[in-house]
């Protein structure tokens, strides 16, 4: 766990020590961080409706991380300038950038300028990799799998990113999702927002897109101030 950490680079490991119930590793309020070629990995078998991710990208509360509470750390900072590049993650979810649903006055803190680049990523259970209240982001050349049933619903989704409170700012901020391979159960890559805060320029291009409710549902993008997709293939995963 590396809680408000600057200048941090994580390389050429292979990380397996938690259950799936755990994080290999959490990322609270950091700054500057690379994790690079790295395996990252659970112990012991999936529970089939859980929901947690090996690589954790957490907000700083007391409810998120509990160690904290009561201190001055317990502010809802978020993470900046994180980068995983070249890694192979597995979990219920892989990766996920988290928020804090119990604590109403943080949900307008949005984590920002996440990279997540030549990586393959498998969920078992929920979303390959799903990045919530976060604002800027590149999604680029990526293998990212979710294996949890349809039924699932939300959590089948492949790449899920989602804002739950109200920030501005998203407005102004870019995400760009290029040359993945997606895959899905309800939808393969999806964009959506519980509030009238709207995502701001999103380019979604060059992505092989695979849903097993069917190509029409690979691609589903909901409050974005400014999209532009183009070159992407959508198919029913069979």
């Amino acid at each position: 766990i590396l809680i408000r950490r600057l200048n941090i680079t994580l390389s050429d490991m292979t990380i397996e020590t938690t259950n799936y119930e755990g994080h290999s590793i959490e990322l609270v309020a950091c700054k500057d961080v690379t994790i690079k070629n790295c395996k990252v990995t659970p112990k012991g078998t999936p529970g089939k409706k859980s929901v947690e991710e090996q690589i954790q990208i957490d907000i700083a509360t007391a409810t998120t991380y509990p160690a904290i509470g009561g201190t001055e750390f317990a502010n809802g900072a978020t993470c900046k300038n994180i980068k995983i590049i070249g890694c192979t993650v597995s979990g219920n979810r892989a990766i996920c950038a988290n928020y804090s649903p119990k604590e109403k006055k943080y949900l307008g803190k949005f984590h920002t300028n996440i990279t997540i680049k030549n990586c393959r990523l498998t969920g078992e259970t929920s979303e390959a990799l799903a990045l919530f209240n976060t604002s800027s982001a590149t999604v680029k050349g990526n293998t990212i799998v979710t294996k949890a049933p349809l039924s699932r619903e939300s959590y089948s989704v492949g790449c899920h990113f989602h804002l739950f409170g109200e920030n501005s700012s998203a407005a102004k901020k870019k995400i760009q999702v290029t040359g993945n391979t997606i895959k899905g159960g309800r939808q393969a890559l999806y964009f959506y927002s519980q509030t009238k805060t709207q995502y701001g320029t999103v380019t979604v291009k060059n992505n092989k897109l695979y849903c097993k409710k069917g190509a029409a549902d690979a691609l589903k993008v909901v409050s974005v101030k400014s999209l532009s997709s183009s070159g992407n293939k959508t198919n029913d995963w069979k």
